[in-house]
């Protein structure tokens, strides 16, 4: 029952309908922004993709190159093969680059995985036979530490059944590329000698791409830096999106196109194209690359991108494959002319456009001509095999998972007709990939056919090839029969060693339930598991389908019962939907639902909702969180900010601690935005992200979408969603301070208390939503003594009157405190003073983690309420630097005579910062 609803689900999520003209691309790369904050980005440079010393490129004079394919008579591949080994590769690992997607290492490496040892000659043109594997021997100009076996294996008896998963140890033989012609990259010049390589602006568009660079970019626009040199002088290709189209233009192409001069066919190895690009700005919104061949009046989308990077370059790369002449196109697309965000200034800028044989985009592959760079492993129980389409009706797909049958080509499969077994296994690896690094996952997608009446197993590997022996870890796996149809699927790629992707594929209890597989592709940044059915653990999350086991709290005191609602995109505004890819081929409409916080008609200010993942085990290595998240008012009054919270925390241990770690507030734009946050953590936890609404005049949205996880450290993204344990806007409790008001007896003192409606000094709003925190069901006490209370609304106070007691001495201590690599920590919060006179103070000390609440050490901020309007107080800033080489306490001491003061807004930040205001300064 279980493979029945995971099959009903995976038909949901994926749609089967792909339109691939003559020319095609190995797949519509829709790229994902992953680090997108300009706040400490870290980004492996690629500075093109050249081949092997001794090889000389052939340029034409617009520097993209035009090469032509052998005119080698090509045998069309067998449709089924039922014999044992069911073919062998052509795939022609290709040699190292330095690109920052995935490449092949240099032939001495080893690996964990065989591949059967291809031609180091000329590509080959035909197909291998079928029951004999190819006996060449590779070219003295590649190394090689293994030999391929030339017995050709029987018909009839299978291969030896594996006892390991591991297969043994080979190298992977680059490719010799001395006859392969590759393209110098254009850079488009340096300033003022910038130029555009051939490369024209089409008359159908309303807005041009123009040459540019950062010495200019204030002047015309773009970025300040190219990508090639990273350098104000060098130059770049861009389009200034808040260029209104004129009335004679209305039946333009509203975007910029620039075209390449006319190329010829590819062959089936294909062309891969490589560049960078940059978006910015309220007015950008597309990025596209497009196929326009001679044959068709239309074009093909080969690549895309959607959001803006804010000015940091992004390089990137895409498989495409053409029998007729064509050009390549980059289409600019601004945001519609009726969107006010049009008129601020925004860019799109490319540079550092390559072309070069389809071998150098590494890993991708179209099985049109061969396996590319992956090839078949040992160890395993037969090999994955080569086919145009099935003979048997009844499973195997008709085609490869173009739709456009005269524009189609190959993909891989395995046969698991006799002689094969339930439960044998093929395994088809790619070649060694160097580290992920730092923020820099990939998103792995392919195309997948599992159809007949007892289908296997389908399941992506990741062998990591660490320094004390190979890790195997399952990072996909789908059981069953889909359908007939191709469906897309993607995983995030990450490893901190090199590594390899293993697609292995079993035998299901019938001879009659083939898998296959077609074009693989690379994309950076990561993305959630698809279709959700696949992922090995529960958490990432496109919600398309459903909440993907997350679900909302029901129990969370003090929570109001509002709830994350899945949300379709159409219900939300045009001018804040992350636009579906339904114009791109790609399985269908993406990013057609998402999660929104819920409201209710009378929405009382803190009502909030969270939702709570599955139980994740703890862990000695690091996970990284990706979303992409959504807060925006639409206008912000004279009072203020007023959307709400956005957190994520951690529900730590048995006991489920709290932990918070990461958190924004209020407006972020008018865009979906890309957050991730690094979770460390040795016992077991589970992920909440909790909404919670301030009073929201401005009518705006908080929402989330597509949740990812993956393997390996990252950054905080936004920076400034860094939460640290004494951070605190007193809106749900006081965080991890704690009221430290010493009593000498049982009676009520003068105390820190918490503010909400009717009880709150002078009529102060709060600081964080401009309001007086009125929250349904709020308790007027003060904070409990001596642990703190669980509820507080708004801010924290102490104030002579509200209490009328005699003058005394409060005290509010926060948690242990530390730089966490930091010397410096610049501790930030809000004031408000409401009494008179200089014997009404506010002081803050720094004390030892042991100490007692008598013992400060050091004096750091003192301010008293002399010359400050107690009738009206407001808000002020205030700011100091705190020595953090050692773990410390803050303390927020306060004595009155007549009123009182106000905190709100704790935050603190690495580094140093003058102390606010002057006056607070203490003197020695």
């Amino acid at each position: 029952m279980s493979s029945v609803i995971g099959v009903a689900r995976l038909l949901l999520e994926v749609s089967s309908s792909w339109h691939q003209p003559t020319c095609s691309s190995s797949y519509v790369v829709k790229a994902v922004q992953a680090p997108l904050v300009k706040y400490n980005f870290i980004l492996e440079r690629q500075e093109g993709i050249a081949p092997s010393s001794g090889t000389e490129a052939t340029l034409t004079t617009l520097q993209i190159v035009d090469y032509e394919e052998e005119d080698d008579e090509r045998e069309e591949p067998d449709d089924r093969r039922n014999d044992d080994r069911g073919g062998t590769t052509d795939g022609n690992p290709g040699e190292e680059d330095t690109a920052q997607l995935p490449h092949t290492e240099p032939a001495t490496t080893t690996s964990t995985l065989s591949t059967t040892t291809p031609s180091t000659t000329t590509p080959s043109t035909t197909t291998p036979s079928t029951t004999t594997p190819s006996t060449t021997t590779p070219s003295t100009t590649t190394p090689s530490t293994t030999t391929p076996s030339t017995t050709t294996p029987s018909t009839t008896t299978p291969k030896p059944r594996s006892t390991t998963q591991i297969p043994k140890i080979t190298t992977v033989i680059p490719r010799d590329s001395g006859s392969e012609e590759v393209g110098t990259p254009c850079t488009f010049g340096t300033y003022p000698n910038m130029n555009t390589c051939g490369w024209t602006n089409s008359e159908d568009a309303a807005l041009v791409w123009q040459t540019g660079s950062g010495q200019t970019s204030n002047w015309l626009g773009g970025p300040t830096n190219d990508f090639s040199s990273d350098d104000s002088s060098g130059g770049y290709i861009f389009v200034e999106t808040s260029e209104v189209t004129l009335p004679g233009e209305r039946n333009l192409h509203p975007g910029a196109i620039l075209q390449s001069v006319p190329l010829r066919g590819t062959g089936p190895e294909g062309s891969c194209v490589t560049f960078a690009y940059v978006m910015d700005g309220l007015s950008s919104a597309e990025l596209r690359a497009l196929l326009k061949s001679e044959a068709s009046s239309g074009h093909t989308v080969v690549w895309q991108a959607e959001y803006h990077t804010q000015g940091v370059w992004v390089a990137t790369q895409f498989l495409y494959t053409c029998e007729v002449p064509h050009k390549i196109m980059f289409e600019g697309i601004p945001v519609d002319v009726s969107d006010p965000s049009r008129l601020y200034r925004g860019f799109i800028a490319v540079d550092n456009i390559q072309q070069s044989p389809g071998s150098y985009c590494r890993g991708f592959c179209t099985f049109s001509a061969g396996f590319c760079d992956w090839g078949n492993g040992q160890g395993d129980d037969f090999d994955w095999a080569l086919s145009r389409g099935s003979r048997n009706p009844m499973t195997g797909p008709a085609s490869d998972s173009s739709l456009h049958k005269s524009g189609g080509g190959g993909y891989a499969f395995i046969d698991s007709s006799f002689p094969r077994r339930p439960g044998d296994i093929a395994l088809l690896s790619s070649p060694v990939f160097s580290p992920t690094g730092l923020n820099a996952p990939r998103c792995m997608r392919f195309w997948f056919h599992m159809f007949g009446p007892v289908v296997g197993t389908l399941r992506v590997l990741l062998m990591a090839h660490n320094l004390n022996a190979p890790s195997l870890r399952e990072a996909w796996s789908l059981s069953g029969s889909a359908g007939n149809a191709w469906f897309m699927a993607q995983l995030t790629i990450s490893s901190v060693y090199d590594f390899q992707v293993v697609l292995e594929a079993s035998v299901g209890n019938m001879g009659m339930s083939d898998i296959a597989v077609d074009d693989v592709t690379f994309a950076q940044g990561p993305c959630p598991v698809a279709p959700q059915v696949a992922a090995p653990t529960a958490g990432d999350c496109t919600f398309e389908v459903d909440e993907c086991g997350w679900v909302n709290s029901q129990v969370v005191k003090g929570l109001d019962k509002i709830h994350w609602q899945r949300t379709p995109i159409r219900t939300q505004n045009t001018r804040f939907q992350r636009r579906p890819s339904g114009s791109i081929q790609t399985g269908g409409n993406q990013n057609e639902y998402y999660l929104n916080l819920g409201k209710k008609l009378l929405q009382p200010t803190g009502s909030a909702a969270r939702l709570i993942s599955l139980e994740f085990p703890g862990s000695e290595e690091p996970q990284c969180l990706c979303f992409w998240y959504f807060m925006h008012e639409p206008f912000i009054d004279l009072g203020g900010p007023s959307l709400g919270v956005l957190r994520i925390l951690l529900l730590v241990g048995k006991g489920h601690t709290s932990v918070p770690i990461w958190q924004l507030t209020n407006n972020q734009g008018p865009t979906w935005n890309y957050g991730q946050v690094p979770i460390k953590e040795n016992s077991s936890y589970k992920v909440v992200f909790e909404g919670m609404w301030g009073p929201n005049r401005a009518n705006g949205a908080i929402s989330i979408d597509d949740i990812s996880f993956h393997e390996g450290h990252c950054n905080m993204r936004p920076h400034h969603a860094t939460v640290r344990p004494e951070d605190c806007s007193f809106e749900r409790g006081i965080c991890g301070w704690r009221n430290a008001t010493l009593s000498d007896s049982g009676e009520q003192l003068m105390s820190w208390q918490v503010a909400f409606d009717m009880h709150r000094p002078a009529e102060l709003p709060d600081k964080t939503f401009g309001t007086s925190g009125e929250v349904t069901g709020a308790e007027v006490r003060p904070l409990c003594v001596p642990q703190p209370c669980l509820r507080a609304e708004g801010y924290i106070f102490f104030d002579i009157f509200t209490t009328n007691q005699q003058q005394r001495e409060v005290r509010m201590l926060s948690p242990v405190m530390d730089g966490e690599g930091y010397d410096d920590l610049c501790f930030t919060f809000w004031y408000a003073a409401f009494g008179a006179g200089d014997t009404t103070r506010l002081h803050v000390f720094k004390a030892d983690p042991g100490s007692s609440a008598g013992q400060m050490v050091t004096l750091l901020w003192k301010m008293t309420a002399d010359g400050y309007d107690s009738s009206h107080p407001t808000w002020t800033p205030a700011q100091f630097t705190v020595d953090a080489r050692s773990p410390f306490v803050i303390m927020l001491k306060g004595r009155a005579s007549n009123g009182g003061f106000a905190v709100d807004d704790i935050k603190t930040f690495p580094g140093t910062c003058k102390t606010r205001p002057a006056q607070a300064e203490p003197v020695e």
